[in-house]
């Protein structure tokens, strides 16, 4: 049985049926994939990419650029789409930014926060999607439980820039 929300046209009480029985699906088969946080259920980044495979799509990275900064601390800005499987087409886009100046559990490496800045734009880029409609289905958050903060930290609140960066603070990293 084929889910297609993307591109079937319908009307909306026949799309809201295919979507409660692909909620339905992913609860029974990736349920796993949610995270008890404070007592609200998140669902992970892989819950997200489950939840995409089930209406023919999956995520891909469209751009990392690292950022420089003032504290020497090394940040990440990337860029991530929800592409159809079959096509190609680009369905939504994610953008985020990570820092090791942040407390985190993830880690403070290049590595670690490239990875979180992508897990981040995942994150986003799916909630632009069609499939955003599953975690209200299941009464879960939207938010991966990944960009959650840990119980024992406050989050670090950082101003946004005034103006658009110049185009000497953005790099290229593949």
């Amino acid at each position: 049985m084929t889910h297609d929300m993307t591109t079937t046209p319908s009307s909306p009480l026949s799309q809201m049926t295919r979507a409660k029985a692909i909620a339905k699906e992913i609860a029974g088969t990736v349920g796993h994939l949610i995270v008890n946080i404070q007592g609200r259920q998140y669902p992970t980044v892989a819950w997200w990419q489950a939840v995409g495979w089930a209406f023919n799509l999956t995520s891909t990275e469209v751009e990392v650029l690292k950022v420089a900064t003032s504290d020497n601390s090394t940040e990440y800005m990337a860029v991530v789409a929800i592409v159809r499987i079959d096509t190609g087409e680009t369905i939504s886009r994610g953008s985020a930014i990570a820092s090791s100046a942040e407390r985190a559990p993830w880690g403070r490496s290049a590595f670690s926060v490239r990875s979180m800045a992508i897990t981040r734009a995942t994150g986003r880029a799916y909630r632009h999607s069609p499939c955003a409609i599953i975690p209200h289905l299941l009464k879960i958050e939207a938010t991966p439980a990944e960009e959650m903060p840990i119980e024992s930290a406050q989050p670090e609140v950082r101003a946004l820039p005034a103006a658009a960066p110049s185009s000497s603070r953005w790099q290229r990293t593949h």
